[in-house]
């Protein structure tokens, strides 16, 4: 390797080890770590029944089956309220 090849490479580390130490620097720094900390901790909460029982899809096929069964419903319900034969 020639001279001027050894400068250039022993240039590229030095550079390359400034530039990492500053980052290294600055993430550790405290005045960064207050900067980027989240103002206050949020806490959620999802109810999944509510959720699912809700969900668009959930009722467009809960309307279907309705639709669909109404009938049978209705014949099921004349059915069983017809009053019992006398015993």
């Amino acid at each position: 390797m020639t001279a001027p090849a050894q400068a250039r490479g022993a240039m590229r580390a030095l550079v390359l080890g400034a530039v990492l130490g500053a980052c290294v620097l600055e993430t550790l720094s405290p005045a960064t770590a207050l900067a980027q900390a989240p103002a206050a901790a949020k806490v959620g909460y999802v109810d999944m029944k509510r959720l699912l029982d809700n969900a668009p899809q959930v009722v467009a096929g809960r309307e279907k089956l309705s639709k669909e069964f109404a009938p049978r419903f209705a014949e099921a319900g004349a059915v069983i309220a017809l009053p019992l034969p006398p015993s």
